[in-house]
Formats: structure tokens, sequence, C-alpha cells
């Protein structure tokens, strides 16, 4: 048992922050099998105090939307609903990491979930 009314509980993520959505655009399309879902690894300024295979770094300026250091938090991984997600302030459209910089993450994600 899960109990999904509580809001928020230590040490998951809380505050307004960027994600990286890994789910196909056919599993949360809104048309799709599980519609205004979607899942996605949140990121985090704060470096950790000792990184591990799940935090991966991004450079300053790697992304228009990565305006400082971030690390992808892929043991946070969560399932979230469309109404949570918003663009990033001044850009006007979804920015895409490159294939690279996904494959790490999925990576990661994969090693979390213990299915590598």
């Amino acid at each position: 048992m899960c109990d999904f009314d509580m809001a928020f509980v230590p040490p998951e993520m809380v505050k307004y922050r960027q994600v990286v959505v890994l789910s196909v655009q056919g599993l949360n399309h809104r048309h799709g099998i599980a519609p205004g879902l979607c899942t996605v690894v949140p990121f985090s300024t704060v470096a950790p105090s000792t990184p591990g295979f799940d935090d991966i770094y991004f450079a300053a300026g790697s992304y228009r939307s990565l305006k400082k250091e971030s690390w992808a938090k892929c043991r946070m991984i969560c399932t979230v609903s469309h109404e949570r997600l918003g663009l990033v302030r001044g850009l006007r459209r979804i920015e895409q990491l490159s294939s690279f910089d996904l494959g790490k993450i999925e990576n990661a994600v994969s090693l979390v979930l213990g299915l590598s």
C-alpha cells in the first residue's frame, strides 16, 4: 500500500524544478495508454555531497534551460500529471536533450531500477 494522499514526505523532491520526460509520447500523449501522465527525472542545482552513478552532471549553459550547474537525480524517477509540467521561463518551446545526454540518464535510471 502507498498513501498518495500525502502531498510530500521527506526526502521526496519539492519545489518547482526542471525535469526530463522519459516516457515515450505514445504512452503519455493525451490520447495514449496513460493519458495525462508522464515519467520524469528531476534536476537539482545543488551538488550532491557524494556524487553517485545516478547523479548525471550538466555544465552551466550546456542547454539554454540549464543556466546553472545541474544534476539529473535519476534515483528520483517518478510519474506525474501533465498538470504539474510547464515551460522553463523565457523559453517558448520544449528543449530536447541530445541522444548522448539522454542515454546517460536512461542508463542511470536502468541501473537504479535494477534493469541492467
